[in-house]
């Protein structure tokens, strides 16, 4: 999973960036579900 703030490719399961500790959040969004 890349990290949005500093561009750092981190493992899938990782819940943070081991670069610049930013939580790594999955935002899951449904454009049909309004």
């Amino acid at each position: 999973m890349k990290c949005p703030k500093c561009g750092h490719e981190n493992r899938e399961e990782a819940g943070f960036c081991v670069q610049c500790a930013r939580p790594l959040v999955v935002e899951l969004l449904c454009p049909e579900c309004g």
